[in-house]
């Protein structure tokens, strides 16, 4: 599921919410998580967000290299020169900042990069962290969706009257 298919999800989880008389602090409770998922949800679509969360991820396994934690090179290329190897981002995968376009997300040249350079293991981890990090963020919105219907269905009544 993508974001914008999540976002159609969490509006059909508030139309949920808004049509059925929920039983008092259940909806408060309900609409708080939801505004959790729809902050998350957010800060992915936020421009650059995909090659800062890779920059992070490549940043801290690096660390993890420094102290012994993990066995594992970033990049199995072998070339002394590469960034990934010491544990940056390279820079043509950064995102591009233009006056007439906002910033650019290279999520796009990143999965390029990855697929002509397959030695880059830490981009392929951080793609796979990113993949969970949705996952979650999907089940979260499902049992949402399925606990205000579980409440509109068991008794609780909706606030509009058919005519």
């Amino acid at each position: 599921m993508d974001s914008r298919s999540i976002e159609e999800q969490l509006n059909r989880f508030y139309d949920i919410v808004r049509e059925t008389n929920l039983p008092e602090g259940v909806e408060e409770e309900l609409n708080a998580e939801a505004d959790e998922v729809m902050a998350e949800l957010v800060r992915r679509r936020d421009e650059g967000a995909y090659s800062r969360f890779v920059a992070e991820v490549i940043a801290r396994e690096h660390m993890r290299i420094e102290r012994g934690e993990r066995d594992r090179p970033l990049c199995a290329c072998g070339d002394a020169l590469c960034p990934l190897s010491s544990g940056k981002l390279p820079p043509q995968l950064r995102p591009i900042k233009s006056e007439h376009f906002g910033e650019e997300d290279s999520k796009e040249l990143i999965d390029e990069y990855e697929e002509r350079h397959p030695e880059a293991l830490v981009l392929r981890e951080a793609r796979r962290e990113w993949e969970r990090k949705e996952v979650k963020l999907e089940r979260r919105l499902r049992q949402l969706i399925a606990r205000a219907k579980q409440h509109r269905e068991s008794g609780a009544t909706t606030a509009y009257t058919e005519v």
